[in-house]
C-alpha cells in the first residue's frame, strides 16, 4: 500500500514535473529567436554602403538602434500587434465575435484576417519610412542611393516580406516551441534591452545618481507585480451557482486591459500634439513624452479599470455570474492598473528606460501558459478538484 506521505511525494514530484518534448522546445525558440535577431542586422536594399558601413563600424547604443531599424525586419510584427488591438476593440462592441476565441476553426480564419490586414498596414507604415529615410543620412553620407518610385517599391516590398517572415518564424515557436510565437516574439525586443537597463543601473549607482533606495524600490515593484500575476493566474474562482465546475482567469483577462487600456491613454494623449499640428498653435505648453507623465498614468489607470469592466459585461467570466465576473475584473483591472502606475514612476526615478508594466504583465502571463503547459498534472487538477477562492 502507498502511505499517504508517500501520495503527497509522488503529487509533488508530478506537479513539479516537465513533459518530455520541454527542453526541445526551447531548443527550437532559442534557435529562431537567435535566428531573428540576426536578421536585425540585414540590411533592407537601396541602402548606401558607406552609411551602412559608418553604422556597423560604430560602437554606441544608438548606432545598433539605427542598423535595426533599417533591416529587412525593421517593422517586426508591431503592424499585426496594431491590428490585434483593433480586433480586440471590435469585440467589445460586438460580443459575439468572442466566439471566435472558443472555436479553433474560426480562431484560425480570425488569426489569418489578423495577419492580412497587418500586411496592408505594415504598406502603409513601409511607405512612410521610405520618405522619411530619403531626406535622412549618416555622418554626412546620403542613407538612399538612388531615390526615387524604384527604391520606394523595393523598400515597401521588402519591410512587408520581413513583417511575414517574422510572423512565420512566431508560427514555427507557436508550433514546435515555448507559449505563444507572436507574443515570445514581441517580448524578445523588449527583454533584450535588460543587460544594458542591469549595466547602466550598476554605473549610475556607482557614481551615486542613483540611489539604493531608488534600485531597491524598483526591484520590489517587480517582486510585487510577479507575485500578484502568478496569483490571479493560479486563482480558481467557485461560481455562485455550485453545480457549475470551478472556474479560472484566463490568460486573456489578465493581458488585454493594461494592454488596451494603455493604448487608448496614449491615443488620447497624442490628441495634444495633434491639435497643436493641425491649428499651428504654438502658444499652449508642449505635451511631454514621457512615459511616466503624471496625466498619462492617470488616464491609463481609469482606461484600464474601464477595459477590464467592460470585458466583463461583454464576456462574463465562464460559469461565473456577471456581478462575480465585474468584481474579479475589477480585481485584476486594479492590481495590472498598479503594476503599470507603479513600475513607471520608479524607472522614471531611477532614470532607465525598463520594461513597462503593461509588457511586464504579458511576459509573467506567457511565461506562467508555458509552464503550466508543459507541466504534468497531478491527479487532482486532473480530476479538477479544487477549493474556492472566490466567496
Amino acid at each position: 500500500m502507498v502511505s499517504e506521505s508517500d501520495a503527497e511525494i509522488d503529487e509533488t514530484s508530478s506537479r513539479n514535473a516537465f513533459k518530455p518534448d520541454t527542453f526541445p522546445r526551447v531548443a527550437v525558440t532559442a534557435a529562431v529567436l537567435t535566428i531573428s535577431s540576426l536578421l536585425a542586422y540585414v540590411p533592407a536594399p537601396g541602402l548606401s554602403p558607406a552609411a551602412i558601413a559608418h553604422l556597423a563600424t560604430a560602437t554606441d547604443d544608438s548606432a545598433t538602434v539605427a542598423m535595426s531599424q533599417l533591416s529587412i525586419v525593421a517593422l517586426g510584427l508591431s503592424p499585426i500587434l496594431s491590428v490585434l488591438i483593433a480586433a480586440e476593440f471590435l469585440k467589445l462592441a460586438a460580443p459575439p465575435l468572442y466566439g471566435l476565441e472558443d472555436n479553433p476553426s474560426r480562431t484560425h480564419k480570425f488569426n489569418r484576417a489578423v495577419l492580412i490586414l497587418g500586411l496592408f498596414l505594415a504598406a502603409f507604415q513601409a511607405y512612410g519610412v521610405t520618405t522619411a529615410l530619403e531626406d535622412l543620412g549618416s555622418n554626412g553620407i546620403p542613407l538612399i542611393e538612388e531615390p526615387g518610385t524604384l527604391f520606394r517599391l523595393s523598400y515597401m516590398l521588402t519591410l512587408v516580406a520581413g513583417v511575414a517572415l517574422t510572423y512565420w518564424l512566431a508560427e514555427i515557436i507557436t508550433r514546435h516551441g515555448i507559449g505563444s510565437g507572436f507574443w515570445v516574439v514581441l517580448l524578445a525586443g523588449e527583454i533584450g534591452s535588460f543587460p544594458n537597463v542591469v549595466k547602466h543601473l550598476a554605473a549610475n549607482h556607482a557614481i551615486g545618481q542613483i540611489s539604493t533606495a531608488e534600485m531597491l524600490s524598483l526591484v520590489i515593484v517587480i517582486a510585487a507585480a510577479l507575485l500578484s500575476i502568478v496569483a490571479l493566474y493560479r486563482l480558481r474562482v467557485t461560481p455562485a451557482d455550485s453545480r457549475t465546475s470551478v472556474s479560472r482567469l484566463a490568460a486573456r483577462d489578465i493581458m488585454m486591459p493594461p494592454l488596451l487600456g494603455l493604448a487608448i491613454a496614449s491615443a488620447l494623449m497624442m490628441a495634444a500634439p495633434l491639435w497643436q499640428f493641425l491649428t499651428r498653435d504654438d502658444t499652449t505648453p508642449a505635451y511631454s513624452f514621457d512615459p511616466a507623465h503624471p496625466v498619462r498614468l492617470i488616464v491609463g489607470a481609469a482606461m484600464i479599470l474601464l477595459i477590464a469592466y467592460l470585458r466583463a459585461v461583454t464576456r462574463p467570466l465562464r460559469g461565473l455570474a456577471s456581478a462575480q465576473a465585474i468584481r474579479w475584473s475589477f480585481i485584476v483591472g486594479a492590481i495590472a492598473a498598479a503594476i503599470t502606475v507603479a513600475l513607471e514612476i520608479t524607472s522614471a526615478r531611477a532614470g532607465i528606460n525598463f520594461i513597462s508594466g503593461t509588457w511586464l504583465i504579458i511576459l509573467i502571463v506567457v511565461c506562467l501558459v508555458f509552464l503550466s503547459a508543459q507541466r504534468e498534472q497531478p491527479a487532482s487538477e486532473r480530476a479538477d478538484v479544487a477549493t474556492g477562492a472566490g466567496k
